[in-house]
């Protein structure tokens, strides 16, 4: 099998769209008797499916919106000063535990100037 892998990576550069179903064809038109299954197999293990390009999505009317309104979003750089209090950060996380049998749910709050956690 790693007699293949510089063959299946040629491939995978040259024609990343290509799944497996082509790249054997591709193999057997360069002389490599192998069967389908075998090539889906080592697409998997040498991850060469993710090799594929993805499409830019097509422009959204609110991502264009958001884009525009960007820099009046941050309330935190209008600010000449910062004093202790005045802006927190937070954070939102479940923790699973006992085998998935409990979760809990963590939100600490955090001082950005003093880097206190005043809660969670």
């Amino acid at each position: 099998m790693a007699c293949l892998r510089k063959p299946l990576l040629e491939i995978a550069e040259h024609y990343p769209e290509y799944g497996y179903r082509r790249t054997t064809s591709e193999l057997q038109d360069w002389g490599y008797p192998i069967n389908h299954k075998v090539v889906q197999r080592l697409h998997r293990s040498w991850y060469l499916a993710f090799m594929k390009k993805l499409k830019t999505p097509k422009p959204n009317p609110i991502h264009k919106l958001l884009q525009e309104v960007r820099s009046s979003m941050n309330l935190v750089s209008r600010l000449k000063e910062i004093d202790d209090l005045e802006v927190l950060y937070t954070d939102f996380a479940e923790v699973i535990y006992q085998k998935g049998g409990a979760k809990a749910q963590l939100m600490p709050i955090v001082d950005r100037l003093s880097r206190a956690l005043l809660g969670s």
